[in-house]
């Protein structure tokens, strides 16, 4: 396969040559042929030839975004040669800067926050699964601009699923969509959403699993660091500073469920107005308009809408985006978030992950699946038993905070939103009056 692969992209690599060459001629009737050499080289690169509007892309546009693709496509062939000769070790602890082996930190109340440092000792085998449900697709929807991207950034700095990474964005986050529009709600905002906004964020989430592997509890060996800097909280003073600093650099829990390996490449579109919309409205306008710029095909890292999107890119960061200001007071703004190959479109990026160099960690399994770190070290001896216990005590402590805080931050928000209601009713019956009092007025001077 990787053979066939490299003779295509060489294949492509020549075509774009040719194309460059023709371009420079600046004859218009080379346009007709130089369209033929990027359909030619789509094909060479197993690309459908509708992911983009050849007619309408200017060509230095086209061969800038094409020749970006070859060179993805080049660095993931030149980085599989080493990954061949890896063993699954090897794989799993070096995915995602070796995630598997930290720690995450864990909170019913927020979103889950990544460790600084590895806390786990790299197993001496691991076996890998088949994974289950291959690709995944579903809509997320927010009530927040940039809301979505912040999202992308906890699943792709703790490696969480969408389940695990929710937490935390209850005040933004209204719901799941399987599929497409008008699918059924796969999961919920917790508590009542406002009844308008002034901007919302959605996103498409397109997961592809490639394998599956689990590291189970009595495999599970702590780094020397880490019992070093655990032994240190139950000595002298400021334990309890200690033990917080700890879960700071290793996380309070480290994830035992079945870990994905794969990628996710993500659609994002952030709609922000200046008047107040209904927000299943403006939600469900943000949505429609995302499938439609999806529809048109991806360029430049960027959706096309029409002629009139301009696009930003930055290929160092693996963040494309562009924006487009409709003359409906709504400003939207379309970008690409992946983790796994750097791809600008998902068809180049689903060809990449047949390659293990590209794998990520996408899923770290359900929270109920998480160890408390304490639980780790009561297992390693009688001089662990005061840093547990210290452990376990602030990461309740702290949990019992965060849910005052948050069960307050609730009751404030739904407060405010009844005083909305309250007010827009009235609004409405002042006006239902008025418009009586007028229809009388005018009977009247009948």
């Amino acid at each position: 396969m990787q053979k066939k692969d490299q003779e295509n992209l060489e294949k492509a690599k020549q075509l774009m040559k040719d194309a460059q060459h023709m371009a420079t001629m600046q004859a218009s009737s080379n346009k007709k042929e130089i369209n033929k050499k990027f359909a030619a080289v789509l094909h060479a690169l197993d690309l459908p030839p509708n992911l983009f509007e050849v007619e309408e892309v200017a060509p230095s546009a086209l061969m800038k975004e094409l020749n970006e693709i070859i060179e993805q496509k080049s660095t993931v062939f030149e980085s599989e040669v080493v990954s061949n000769n890896r063993s699954n070790v090897d794989l799993v602890t070096e995915a995602s800067g070796g995630r598997a082996l930290f720690g995450i930190y864990h909170s019913e109340y927020d979103s889950p926050r990544p460790a600084g440092q590895p806390i786990l000792l790299a197993p001496e085998n691991v076996k890998m699964l088949r994974a289950g449900e291959r690709s995944q697709k579903s809509f997320l929807r927010f009530t927040s601009k940039g809301a979505a991207t912040n999202f992308f950034s906890t699943i792709k700095s703790t490696s969480s699923n969408v389940g695990a990474a929710i937490k935390g964005f209850g005040g933004y986050y209204l719901a799941e969509i399987e599929g497409s529009l008008g699918s059924e709600v796969k999961r919920a905002s917790q508590r009542t959403m406002k009844s308008s906004c002034t901007s919302v964020s959605v996103m498409q989430y397109y997961s592809i699993a490639m394998k599956q592997f689990q590291i189970e509890e009595d495999k599970m060996n702590l780094t020397k660091p880490a019992l070093q800097l655990a032994i240190d909280i139950g000595k002298g003073s400021d334990s309890e500073n200690k033990a917080r600093s700890f879960m700071t650099l290793y996380g309070s829990h480290i994830p035992s469920g079945v870990h994905t390996l794969g990628g996710i490449f993500c659609s994002i579109a952030d709609a922000e107005s200046d008047t107040s919309i209904e927000t299943s409205t403006f939600t469900m306008a943000a949505e429609t308009r995302l499938q439609n710029t999806i529809s048109g095909g991806y360029f430049d890292g960027a959706f096309l809408v029409g002629g009139s999107v301009t696009g930003e890119h930055s290929s160092s960061s693996g963040k494309k985006e562009a924006s487009h200001v409709k003359k409906d007071n709504a400003t939207y703004r379309f970008s690409v978030e992946v983790v796994g190959p750097l791809a600008s479109n998902p068809v180049t990026f689903a060809q990449l992950l047949k390659y293990k160099s590209t794998w990520a960690i996408i899923g770290r399994g359900p929270p109920e699946g998480y160890i408390p770190v304490w639980r780790l070290l009561r297992k390693q001896g009688e001089e662990f038993q005061s840093a547990a216990d210290m452990l376990e005590k602030i990461w309740k402590e702290d949990e019992e905070e965060k849910r005052k805080l948050w069960e307050d931050k609730v009751k404030k928000e739904l407060e405010e939103e009844n005083k909305f209601i309250k007010v827009k009713e009235e609004l409405q019956r002042t006006k239902e009056e008025f418009l009586k009092r007028v229809g009388i007025l005018f009977l009247m001077l009948l």
